[in-house]
């Protein structure tokens, strides 16, 4: 509306809820609550019905309108709720949908399903406490995910992934439980127990031989924090490892908000002499260019350019993913891709010219204790680059 005017709006509308009905079955109801919220009441339908409706309304949502002159691209965040688990009435039903909706909104998902425990506001308030107990008793565990070197199929780095292994609840996911953290202000907390363990467990690695860094992720929180050069600079003394073994990840959305204090922040870090990498570049709007302000050392490919790079090949995509490269290299930075699952995906990004290789097919994110680092373990089958001219 603001963009383009009421009347493209509404022929937006118009054309989003004859998509939708084209969903449905006989007997199912699309019903418009206001503005550009919608609704869908699915007959006869379980949990696992409603999840894959709400798959499927997200995969027709990711097709274009053309709305006149307006081609436009729009996104949602869907809630589902169950009766009569959740609630036998209707304004209830609703009310549980949009509390899982709004959860699916935070943690960035397409759809989330109602859960109480997660979604009732007196649990809410138990879980953030419950966060800051095992944050504080320090419960919280880590896995790594190996990157390989791709000249060598060395493991160079490792990502720490945090999990939180609920007492009476099992395994919480990040998506769901690092929202809490920012809204609850423990992110700060957080990611100081996550930079502490991370670190130890490095200096493990050093002391058996390892010589591998690893990779911890900040929020905008973190970035914007003025004491985290302090913190990082304290972390790295109290566990004696050298500020080159540690990579601090950011994403791309969070370099940009509020850019000059994340200039500021990113230069402090560099200056002591650790890695910075922006993560999920692509997933956003910044150009290398406007990298080029930013004291980064590395940069990790989105994982919606690596999809289906090698199985569907698409010949302007390549070429995106090679000229991203090419200008990468070009500023001096390192590149990293991630979310590979297959060989002949990992094969062409050999060949485009990436530098270190990240994803399934070279290892889900193990504990520590699971992870056999040795060459040996993570030699793939890698095509040779081609010779220089």
């Amino acid at each position: 509306n603001d963009s383009f005017g009421h009347s493209v709006g509404d022929e937006l509308l118009r054309q989003l809820g004859e998509r939708l009905k084209g969903i449905l079955r006989e007997g199912d109801l699309l019903a418009r609550l206001g503005g550009d919220e919608f609704v869908v009441a699915l007959l006869d339908a379980d949990g696992e019905r409603g999840a894959m409706m709400a798959q499927r309304i997200a995969a027709r949502l990711q097709e274009p309108f053309q709305l006149g002159a307006v081609r436009a691209q729009i996104g949602a965040s869907i809630g589902i709720s169950i009766a009569p688990g959740d609630a036998v009435e209707g304004a209830d039903l609703l009310r549980c949908a949009d509390l899982a909706m709004y959860r699916a909104k935070i943690a960035g998902l397409p759809f989330a399903i109602y859960n109480e425990e997660l979604d009732g506001r007196g649990n809410r308030i138990g879980l953030v406490e419950d966060l800051r107990a095992a944050i504080s008793g320090r419960t919280l565990e880590l896995h790594y995910q190996p990157q390989i070197e791709c000249a060598t199929g060395a493991v160079v780095a490792l990502e720490a992934l945090v999990r939180w292994n609920h007492p009476r609840l099992g395994n919480i996911p990040p998506l769901e439980f690092l929202p809490l953290a920012e809204d609850a202000e423990l992110i700060d907390p957080l990611t100081e127990l996550v930079l502490d363990m991370a670190l130890a467990q490095c200096a493990r690695w050093h002391a058996q031989g390892s010589d591998v860094s690893v990779c911890v992720n900040l929020s905008s929180t973190n970035l914007h924090d003025p004491q985290l050069p302090q913190l990082v600079r304290a972390a790295l003394t109290r566990h004696r490892v050298a500020p080159g073994s540690l990579v601090l990840e950011v994403t791309e959305t969070t370099a940009i908000t509020d850019f000059n204090r994340s200039q500021q922040t990113i230069k402090l870090l560099r200056d002591l002499g650790l890695v910075v990498s922006v993560d999920d570049f692509g997933a956003g709007f910044t150009s290398l260019a406007y990298l080029s302000s930013l004291a980064v050392d590395e940069l990790k490919l989105d994982r919606s350019f690596i999809h289906g790079l090698a199985s569907a090949p698409d010949a302007r995509n390549q070429a995106l993913v090679r000229s991203t490269i090419e200008l990468a290299h070009a500023l001096g930075l390192r590149v990293v891709a991630e979310g590979i699952e297959d060989e002949e995906c990992l094969e062409l990004l050999v060949e485009l010219g990436t530098d270190l290789a990240q994803g399934y097919l070279i290892s889900r994110p193990l504990p520590a204790a699971e992870l056999d680092l040795s060459a040996a373990a993570f030699r793939l089958p890698l095509r040779k680059l081609p010779p220089a001219a």
